[in-house]
């Protein structure tokens, strides 16, 4: 299994090279089809199932929108987590909508979670978005230092 900060850099690489790296656009698309495999709901487009079209090229996923110093820090673990209330309540038309920072927060706006998970499902949103104000969007180091109005 290829590791998050690896992804993370041949990602970078893959969309900012020209020519592109072929060995950075493999490594990402090896990355995301073992992603989508156990989180299909990571897919764009993705409300409730989806079948891949046979030559799909898995050059992105939502995961993808989360800045990499929080996908570092906790990325995984945010998902990982949010699988599991997935899981918990059998939703099935869930849906990302977007997913960015907002005034040096993590934002994650999404629809289809059932009202019968919603204070669970808020307590998990709360919790990543407290530590994404205390986490460096750059490196996932703890923040020191922080602006008053936009970052």
């Amino acid at each position: 299994m290829i590791s998050v900060k690896d992804y993370l850099d041949a990602y970078m690489d893959s969309v900012r090279l020209v020519p592109q790296d072929p060995h950075s656009r493999e490594i990402v698309r090896c990355y995301n089809r073992d992603l989508l495999e156990k989180y299909p709901w990571l897919t764009p487009g993705y409300v409730g199932e989806i079948e891949l079209e046979e030559n799909y090229n898995y050059e992105y996923t939502w995961a993808d929108d989360i800045p990499k110093g929080w996908r570092l820090a906790f990325g995984d673990q945010m998902i990982e987590e949010l699988n599991r209330l997935i899981d918990k309540y059998d939703v099935k038309e869930y849906s990302i909508e977007q997913i960015k920072e907002k005034f040096g927060e993590l934002r994650w706006y999404d629809s289809g979670f059932p009202e019968e998970g919603r204070d669970e499902y808020l307590a998990w949103e709360d919790k990543y978005t407290d530590l994404s104000y205390r986490t460096c969007i750059c490196c996932g180091k703890p923040a020191k230092y922080r602006t008053k109005g936009w970052v």
